[in-house]
C-alpha cells in the first residue's frame, strides 16, 4: 500500500543533497524541514535534541508525512527506535564498508564525532578511522559562504591530518556543497564519500510511495528568504514558498 509522503529533516540546508538524490530517482512528493532557526544541534543536550526532533516529527505527521528521513548526522545520533524514521549515519558507515578502503578520514560536527557512532559501526571491519571535528564548515555552507579566506583557513586546519587518507567521509550533509574546495586540501588520490546516494537508494527500496506531480512542501524554523537564497547557492535547488514554522 503506497504511503502518503516522505519528509526530510535537517538542521538547515544540508539535507538538500538527500532531496536531490531522491528526486533524481523518483517523482514522489517530498516535505523538507530546515531547523535553521533553532540552536545548532551540537550545542544542546541529547535530551533536549530528542525532544526537539519529536516535536518536528509530530508536526510533519500532522502534515501528511508517513516516513521521515533524517539527513542530519547530529540529529541521527539522537533518534528513537522507529521503523518510520531513518537516520543517515548507518548509510555513511555502509558507504565506507562498500568502498573497500582501509584508512578513511571522517569530518563531521562535534556531536557526531564525540558520539563515536561511526567508530562503533566500523570497528568490526578493522578500518582505520581518523576523525576530525569540522563544525565551522557547516556554518560556512549554511551562511552561503562557499569560498573565501575564512573558509580556506578552516579547511587547511581541519583537513591537514587527513591529507593522505584513502578516502574522506563527509559526515555532515552540508559538506558536499564544498566538495571541490575540500578536495583541494587533500591528496589527488583521496576520494570523497557522500552517504546521500546510499540513503536515497535505501529509502526508495524500503518505503513505498506513490508517484505524484504534487509540489513539494518546504518548512523552516528560520528565515525563509535565506533558505531560498542559500539553498540555491549551495545545492542548486530552487525552493518555492517555504513556510515559517514555530514549534
Amino acid at each position: 500500500m503506497p504511503q502518503t509522503a516522505l519528509a526530510i529533516v535537517d538542521a538547515g540546508i544540508g539535507g538538500l543533497g538527500t532531496w536531490r538524490a531522491i528526486k533524481a530517482r523518483s517523482n514522489i512528493p517530498l516535505m523538507y524541514f530546515a531547523d535553521s532557526g533553532y540552536d545548532p544541534y551540537g550545542n544542546v543536550s541529547t535530551t533536549t535534541l530528542k525532544a526537539r526532533l519529536q516535536r518536528i516529527f509530530q508536526f510533519l505527521y500532522t502534515q501528511g508525512a508517513s516516513n521521515i528521513a533524517v539527513a542530519c548526522n547530529a540529529a541521527s545520533c539522537a533518534l528513537p527506535e522507529d521503523p518510520n524514521v531513518e537516520g543517515i549515519i548507518r548509510h555513511g558507515a555502509n558507504a565506507i564498508k562498500q568502498s573497500g578502503f582501509k584508512h578513511v578520514g571522517l569530518i563531521g560536527g562535534a556531536r557526531t564525532i564525540r558520539s563515536q557512532a561511526y567508530a562503533r559501526l566500523l570497528r568490526p571491519k578493522n578500518i582505520r578511522l581518523t576523525q576530525r571535528i569540522a563544525q565551522p564548515l557547516s556554518l560556512h555552507v549554511e551562511a552561503g559562504t562557499l569560498n573565501g579566506e575564512a573558509l580556506y583557513k578552516d579547511l587547511k586546519h581541519i583537513l591537514a591530518p587527513l591529507k593522505n587518507t584513502d578516502a574522506v567521509l563527509l559526515a555532515c550533509t552540508h559538506y558536499p556543497a564544498i566538495s571541490d574546495q575540500i578536495s583541494q586540501h587533500l591528496s589527488s588520490t583521496t576520494q570523497l564519500i557522500d552517504p546521500a546516494e546510499l540513503m536515497a537508494d535505501w529509502v526508495l527500496k524500503n518505503w513505498n510511495f506513490e508517484q505524484s506531480n504534487r509540489p513539494d512542501r518546504w518548512f523552516t524554523s528560520g528565515d525563509p528568504a535565506k533558505l531560498i537564497e542559500n539553498g540555491y547557492r549551495a545545492f542548486d535547488v530552487r525552493i518555492k514558498n517555504p513556510e515559517t514554522i514555530t514549534l
